[in-house]
Protein backbone atom coordinates (compact mmCIF):
# COMPACT_ATOMS: atom_id res chain seq x y z
CA UNK A 1 0.00 0.00 0.00
CA UNK A 2 1.44 3.58 -1.08
CA UNK A 3 -0.30 5.92 1.00
CA UNK A 4 -2.08 5.62 4.44
CA UNK A 5 -4.43 9.21 5.88
CA UNK A 6 -4.12 9.88 9.25
CA UNK A 7 -6.47 11.85 10.82
CA UNK A 8 -6.77 12.32 14.47
CA UNK A 9 -10.37 14.07 15.63
CA UNK A 10 -11.80 15.57 18.59
CA UNK A 11 -15.31 16.93 18.58
CA UNK A 12 -15.24 18.41 15.24
CA UNK A 13 -17.44 15.62 13.56
CA UNK A 14 -18.71 18.00 10.60
CA UNK A 15 -15.27 19.09 9.33
CA UNK A 16 -13.93 15.69 9.48
CA UNK A 17 -16.67 14.50 7.17
CA UNK A 18 -16.68 16.88 4.52
CA UNK A 19 -12.18 16.25 4.91
CA UNK A 20 -13.41 12.55 4.10
CA UNK A 21 -16.00 13.72 1.64
CA UNK A 22 -13.40 15.51 0.33
CA UNK A 23 -10.52 12.95 0.27
CA UNK A 24 -13.23 10.69 -1.61
CA UNK A 25 -13.85 13.60 -4.44
CA UNK A 26 -10.49 13.79 -4.97
CA UNK A 27 -8.97 10.31 -4.27
CA UNK A 28 -4.91 9.71 -4.96
CA UNK A 29 -4.72 7.39 -7.78
CA UNK A 30 -2.26 5.31 -5.53
CA UNK A 31 -3.91 2.63 -3.43
CA UNK A 32 -4.61 4.13 0.07
CA UNK A 33 -6.22 3.89 3.36
CA UNK A 34 -7.78 6.40 5.77
CA UNK A 35 -7.47 5.98 9.29
CA UNK A 36 -9.43 8.22 11.80
CA UNK A 37 -8.14 8.33 15.42
CA UNK A 38 -11.34 9.57 17.15
CA UNK A 39 -10.07 11.38 20.97
CA UNK A 40 -13.04 10.17 22.82
CA UNK A 41 -15.64 13.06 20.92
CA UNK A 42 -18.64 13.67 22.57
CA UNK A 43 -20.22 14.67 19.44
CA UNK A 44 -21.87 12.10 16.89
CA UNK A 45 -18.05 11.44 15.07
CA UNK A 46 -17.67 7.60 15.72
CA UNK A 47 -21.72 7.13 14.74
CA UNK A 48 -21.36 9.12 11.05
CA UNK A 49 -17.75 7.80 10.42
CA UNK A 50 -19.17 3.74 10.78
CA UNK A 51 -22.38 5.00 8.74
CA UNK A 52 -21.33 6.96 6.06
CA UNK A 53 -17.93 5.95 5.72
CA UNK A 54 -17.71 2.57 6.38
CA UNK A 55 -14.06 1.37 4.55
CA UNK A 56 -12.53 4.05 6.82
CA UNK A 57 -10.49 2.70 10.03
CA UNK A 58 -11.78 4.13 13.12
CA UNK A 59 -9.97 3.90 15.83
CA UNK A 60 -11.75 5.33 19.24
CA UNK A 61 -9.98 6.61 22.33
CA UNK A 62 -11.30 5.29 25.34
CA UNK A 63 -10.38 9.52 26.52
CA UNK A 64 -8.85 12.34 24.99
CA UNK A 65 -4.77 11.19 24.51
CA UNK A 66 -3.92 14.26 22.72
CA UNK A 67 -2.84 15.33 19.33
CA UNK A 68 0.30 13.53 19.10
CA UNK A 69 -0.24 10.27 21.08
CA UNK A 70 -3.46 9.64 18.97
CA UNK A 71 -1.15 10.28 16.23
CA UNK A 72 0.97 7.77 16.80
CA UNK A 73 -1.79 5.27 17.20
CA UNK A 74 -2.60 5.65 14.13
CA UNK A 75 1.03 5.89 12.82
CA UNK A 76 1.67 1.97 14.18
CA UNK A 77 -1.62 0.87 13.08
CA UNK A 78 -0.79 2.39 9.08
CA UNK A 79 0.41 0.27 6.36
CA UNK A 80 1.24 2.60 3.64
CA UNK A 81 4.73 3.70 2.62
CA UNK A 82 4.14 7.22 3.06
CA UNK A 83 1.27 9.00 5.82
CA UNK A 84 -0.58 11.64 5.36
CA UNK A 85 -0.98 13.81 8.83
CA UNK A 86 -4.10 15.26 7.98
CA UNK A 87 -6.03 18.06 10.41
CA UNK A 88 -9.93 17.23 10.30
CA UNK A 89 -10.66 20.83 9.18
CA UNK A 90 -8.76 20.42 5.89
CA UNK A 91 -10.09 20.04 2.41
CA UNK A 92 -8.18 18.19 0.11
CA UNK A 93 -7.97 19.83 -3.21
CA UNK A 94 -7.48 18.15 -7.02
CA UNK A 95 -4.54 16.02 -7.59
CA UNK A 96 -2.57 17.41 -4.15
CA UNK A 97 -2.13 13.93 -2.84
CA UNK A 98 -1.05 12.71 -6.03
CA UNK A 99 2.05 15.68 -5.98
CA UNK A 100 2.84 14.92 -2.88
CA UNK A 101 3.50 11.43 -3.61
CA UNK A 102 5.50 11.82 -6.52
CA UNK A 103 7.52 14.32 -5.05
CA UNK A 104 8.70 12.10 -2.13
CA UNK A 105 9.15 9.44 -4.86
CA UNK A 106 11.46 11.50 -6.40
CA UNK A 107 13.13 12.71 -4.02
CA UNK A 108 14.16 10.06 -1.38
CA UNK A 109 16.33 12.70 0.99
CA UNK A 110 13.28 14.57 1.54
CA UNK A 111 11.63 13.20 5.31
CA UNK A 112 8.83 16.01 5.77
CA UNK A 113 7.34 17.95 2.45
CA UNK A 114 3.97 19.62 2.61
CA UNK A 115 1.91 21.53 0.48
CA UNK A 116 0.74 25.21 0.52
CA UNK A 117 -1.83 25.96 2.59
CA UNK A 118 -4.70 27.89 1.59
CA UNK A 119 -7.03 29.64 4.46
CA UNK A 120 -11.09 29.00 3.95
CA UNK A 121 -11.31 31.80 0.85
CA UNK A 122 -8.29 30.63 -1.36
CA UNK A 123 -5.65 33.33 0.46
CA UNK A 124 -2.35 31.98 1.74
CA UNK A 125 -2.12 30.24 4.97
CA UNK A 126 1.72 30.89 6.53
CA UNK A 127 3.05 26.97 6.98
CA UNK A 128 6.80 27.16 7.22
CA UNK A 129 8.51 28.89 9.96
CA UNK A 130 12.26 28.52 11.88
CA UNK A 131 12.51 27.17 15.05
CA UNK A 132 11.15 29.15 17.87
CA UNK A 133 14.28 31.48 19.72
CA UNK A 134 13.86 32.97 23.10
CA UNK A 135 13.76 36.38 21.18
CA UNK A 136 11.42 35.36 18.73
CA UNK A 137 8.81 33.63 21.56
CA UNK A 138 9.34 36.80 24.20
CA UNK A 139 8.09 39.38 21.55
CA UNK A 140 5.57 36.56 20.77
CA UNK A 141 4.12 35.77 24.57
CA UNK A 142 4.92 38.44 26.85
CA UNK A 143 4.71 42.10 27.03
CA UNK A 144 8.00 42.76 25.17
CA UNK A 145 5.33 42.39 22.06
CA UNK A 146 4.04 46.08 23.54
CA UNK A 147 7.40 47.44 23.66
CA UNK A 148 8.38 46.19 20.34
CA UNK A 149 11.27 44.42 21.49
CA UNK A 150 12.29 41.72 19.66
CA UNK A 151 10.07 42.48 16.72
CA UNK A 152 12.86 41.17 14.10
CA UNK A 153 13.51 37.63 15.57
CA UNK A 154 9.90 37.51 15.46
CA UNK A 155 9.91 37.98 11.95
CA UNK A 156 12.09 35.49 11.36
CA UNK A 157 10.84 33.03 13.35
CA UNK A 158 7.30 33.56 11.24
CA UNK A 159 8.96 33.79 7.61
CA UNK A 160 7.03 36.96 7.10
CA UNK A 161 9.11 37.58 3.83
CA UNK A 162 8.63 33.76 2.36
CA UNK A 163 7.57 33.35 -0.96
CA UNK A 164 4.56 30.58 -0.05
CA UNK A 165 4.87 30.08 -4.34
CA UNK A 166 8.23 28.77 -4.31
CA UNK A 167 9.85 25.18 -3.48
CA UNK A 168 12.47 25.66 -0.28
CA UNK A 169 14.25 24.04 2.19
CA UNK A 170 12.37 24.70 5.57
CA UNK A 171 13.15 24.12 9.38
CA UNK A 172 9.17 23.56 10.50
CA UNK A 173 6.12 22.94 8.57
CA UNK A 174 2.67 23.33 9.81
CA UNK A 175 1.16 20.08 11.19
CA UNK A 176 -1.97 20.87 9.18
CA UNK A 177 -0.66 18.48 6.55
CA UNK A 178 2.61 16.94 6.52
CA UNK A 179 4.02 13.53 4.19
CA UNK A 180 6.15 11.94 5.44
CA UNK A 181 7.91 8.24 5.33
CA UNK A 182 6.25 5.71 7.18
CA UNK A 183 9.43 3.96 8.19
CA UNK A 184 11.40 7.17 9.13
CA UNK A 185 8.54 8.23 11.45
CA UNK A 186 8.26 4.62 12.75
CA UNK A 187 12.05 4.61 13.36
CA UNK A 188 11.92 7.66 15.03
CA UNK A 189 9.14 6.30 17.55
CA UNK A 190 6.22 8.96 15.57
CA UNK A 191 5.64 12.20 17.81
CA UNK A 192 6.74 12.88 20.80
CA UNK A 193 3.89 12.58 23.59
CA UNK A 194 5.05 14.77 26.16
CA UNK A 195 3.28 17.30 23.56
CA UNK A 196 -0.16 16.98 24.10
CA UNK A 197 -0.94 19.00 21.44
CA UNK A 198 1.40 21.95 19.72
CA UNK A 199 5.11 22.27 19.23
CA UNK A 200 4.74 18.43 18.41
CA UNK A 201 5.28 19.30 14.85
CA UNK A 202 8.12 21.39 15.47
CA UNK A 203 9.81 18.29 17.31
CA UNK A 204 9.04 16.05 14.70
CA UNK A 205 11.02 18.28 11.71
CA UNK A 206 13.63 18.69 13.89
CA UNK A 207 14.00 15.12 14.52
CA UNK A 208 14.17 14.41 10.63
CA UNK A 209 16.35 17.00 10.23
CA UNK A 210 18.83 15.47 12.66
CA UNK A 211 18.30 12.26 11.22
CA UNK A 212 19.64 13.63 8.15
CA UNK A 213 16.55 14.17 5.40
CA UNK A 214 15.28 17.33 4.68
CA UNK A 215 12.11 19.17 5.43
CA UNK A 216 10.40 20.71 2.06
CA UNK A 217 7.39 23.37 1.39
CA UNK A 218 5.89 22.33 -1.95
CA UNK A 219 3.89 24.67 -3.12
CA UNK A 220 2.27 22.78 -6.58
CA UNK A 221 -0.50 20.98 -4.21
CA UNK A 222 -2.83 22.70 -1.93
CA UNK A 223 -4.91 22.07 1.10
CA UNK A 224 -7.48 23.99 2.62
CA UNK A 225 -7.25 24.46 6.39
CA UNK A 226 -9.65 26.37 8.42
CA UNK A 227 -8.08 26.04 11.28
CA UNK A 228 -8.11 25.85 15.39
CA UNK A 229 -11.29 24.58 15.46
CA UNK A 230 -10.91 22.15 18.51
CA UNK A 231 -8.99 25.00 20.03
CA UNK A 232 -11.53 27.38 20.11
CA UNK A 233 -13.59 24.96 22.22
CA UNK A 234 -11.21 26.02 25.28
CA UNK A 235 -9.89 28.90 24.71
CA UNK A 236 -7.95 29.62 27.91
CA UNK A 237 -6.94 25.48 28.54
CA UNK A 238 -6.17 25.52 25.19
CA UNK A 239 -3.41 28.73 26.03
CA UNK A 240 -2.17 26.72 29.16
CA UNK A 241 -1.36 23.54 26.61
CA UNK A 242 0.37 25.90 23.57
CA UNK A 243 2.80 27.30 26.62
CA UNK A 244 3.54 24.70 28.14
CA UNK A 245 4.21 22.46 25.14
CA UNK A 246 6.48 25.75 24.05
CA UNK A 247 8.25 25.03 27.65
CA UNK A 248 8.99 21.56 26.97
CA UNK A 249 10.28 22.14 23.32
CA UNK A 250 12.97 24.93 25.05
CA UNK A 251 13.90 22.50 27.55
CA UNK A 252 14.63 19.52 25.14
CA UNK A 253 16.55 21.69 22.94
CA UNK A 254 18.01 24.29 25.62
CA UNK A 255 19.90 22.88 28.22
CA UNK A 256 21.86 24.90 31.33
CA UNK A 257 21.54 27.57 33.85
CA UNK A 258 21.33 30.66 31.72
CA UNK A 259 18.30 28.93 28.96
CA UNK A 260 16.12 27.82 32.37
CA UNK A 261 16.67 31.14 33.70
CA UNK A 262 15.37 32.52 30.34
CA UNK A 263 12.49 30.07 31.03
CA UNK A 264 11.93 31.16 34.06
CA UNK A 265 11.63 35.07 32.91
CA UNK A 266 9.20 33.62 30.06
CA UNK A 267 6.72 32.55 32.43
CA UNK A 268 7.05 35.72 33.71
CA UNK A 269 6.79 37.73 30.67
CA UNK A 270 3.39 35.93 30.17
CA UNK A 271 1.90 36.29 33.53
CA UNK A 272 2.62 40.41 32.76
CA UNK A 273 1.08 40.82 29.08
CA UNK A 274 -1.89 38.45 30.73
CA UNK A 275 -2.76 41.70 33.20
CA UNK A 276 -1.78 44.10 30.64
CA UNK A 277 -4.60 42.44 28.42
CA UNK A 278 -7.43 41.87 30.98
CA UNK A 279 -6.91 45.76 32.24
CA UNK A 280 -7.36 46.64 28.15
CA UNK A 281 -9.86 44.27 27.34
CA UNK A 282 -12.10 45.42 30.51
CA UNK A 283 -11.82 48.77 29.57
CA UNK A 284 -12.62 48.53 26.06
CA UNK A 285 -15.54 46.20 27.18
CA UNK A 286 -16.44 49.21 29.50
CA UNK A 287 -16.15 52.41 26.35
CA UNK A 288 -17.97 49.84 23.88
CA UNK A 289 -21.37 49.35 25.86
CA UNK A 290 -23.34 50.24 22.68
CA UNK A 291 -21.71 48.39 20.24
CA UNK A 292 -22.77 44.59 20.62
CA UNK A 293 -19.44 43.26 18.35
CA UNK A 294 -16.83 44.66 19.82
CA UNK A 295 -18.20 44.56 23.44
CA UNK A 296 -18.49 41.20 22.87
CA UNK A 297 -14.96 40.22 21.24
CA UNK A 298 -13.38 42.28 24.00
CA UNK A 299 -15.64 40.82 26.70
CA UNK A 300 -14.79 36.96 25.50
CA UNK A 301 -10.98 38.24 25.63
CA UNK A 302 -11.19 39.54 28.68
CA UNK A 303 -12.89 36.03 30.02
CA UNK A 304 -10.26 34.38 28.64
CA UNK A 305 -7.36 36.31 29.80
CA UNK A 306 -9.24 35.84 33.74
CA UNK A 307 -9.67 32.63 33.35
CA UNK A 308 -6.35 31.49 32.45
CA UNK A 309 -4.74 33.93 35.14
CA UNK A 310 -7.28 32.41 37.83
CA UNK A 311 -7.32 28.57 36.71
CA UNK A 312 -4.47 28.02 35.01
CA UNK A 313 -1.45 30.01 35.65
CA UNK A 314 0.11 28.82 38.69
CA UNK A 315 0.25 25.55 36.95
CA UNK A 316 2.22 27.09 34.21
CA UNK A 317 4.80 28.44 36.79
CA UNK A 318 5.67 25.03 38.13
CA UNK A 319 5.79 23.12 34.73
Amino acid sequence: MRLSIIIVSWNVCDDLVQCLQSIKRYPPAFLYEIVVVDNHSSDDTANRIISEFPDVRLIVNAENLGFAAANNIGIQEAKGEYLLILNPDTLVLPHSIDLLIRFMDSHPDVGICGPQVLNSDRTIQSSARMYPTFQSIFYRFTIFKYLGLFRRHFYLWTMRDFDHNSMRDVEQLTGAALMTRSYLVKKLHGFDTQFFIYYEEVDLCKRVSMAGYRVVFYPEPQIIHSGGRSAKQVPAKVKLIMLTSLIFYLRKYYSGRINQLLIFLFKVGVFTRQIAELLIYGIATLLSLTDSFRRGKNYSRFISCFEFLTKYYIGLLFK
